[in-house]
């Protein structure tokens, strides 16, 4: 490649860096909707899939590490 711009144009990085990407507003692209099966966020799971809050215990016991529970 003997330019920067040449290797830009073949580059890719969570898809092409094209120069002409930035030509096309987002509205034309279409709706942002996952797959079906699939999720954006962790909030969005199944109730079985989501994380249980933690209790008031294993709070003391991550921010002393552990060391309220010898005893």
């Amino acid at each position: 490649m003997s330019t920067f711009s040449a290797y830009r144009d073949s580059a890719q990085q969570h898809g092409p860096l094209r120069k002409s990407l930035g030509s096309i507003p987002a509205s034309k692209l279409g709706p942002i909707e996952p797959p079906k099966g699939q999720f954006f966020d962790r909030s969005e799971l199944p109730e079985r899939f989501r994380r249980v809050p933690l209790t008031l215990a294993e709070i003391e016991a991550i921010e002393t590490g552990g060391a309220t529970l010898v005893g």
